[in-house]
């Protein structure tokens, strides 16, 4: 496991997937997306791997830009497997449906980790990821 620190963000590269934590005031751009492909790149190559995204703090605000959902598909959906987001807040879930609506990478959320680990949904991609 490798930490990387990005503006305003942390990318953890884990044995088959990554891991993004959004910090305060983060916005979730080309420039971050970038950044996350080229070390995506460095660790798996051109594999598919998982990503999940957890939000740190729920008094920590963030952005997203839906835009690169569209100028990057081909290339989002070439390198994610899933994408999964872990928060208890309503607007997180409200960018993953972006995601559902202008790709067709598998989306799933949760309210914690311990929900994600514990259902099924979280061990088939796990198994699923270990292949």
């Amino acid at each position: 496991m490798k930490t990387y620190q990005l503006t305003n963000a942390n990318l953890i590269v884990h044995h088959d997937y990554l891991e993004l934590q959004l910090l305060h005031e983060c916005h979730f751009d080309d420039e971050l997306l970038q950044q996350s492909f080229q070390i995506k790149k460095n660790h798996f190559n051109d594999h598919k791997v998982g990503v999940l995204i957890i939000r740190q703090n729920l008094d920590h605000a963030y952005s997203f830009d839906p835009s690169i959902l569209i100028n990057e598909k081909e290339k989002l959906e070439n390198h994610a497997k899933w994408v999964t987001v872990i928060s208890e807040k309503g607007n997180d879930f409200q960018n993953l449906e972006f995601v559902k609506m202008l790709t067709n990478i598998p989306c799933y959320s949760f309210e914690s980790y311990q929900d994600f680990e514990s259902s099924l949904v979280g061990k088939v991609l796990q198994l699923k990821n270990g292949n």
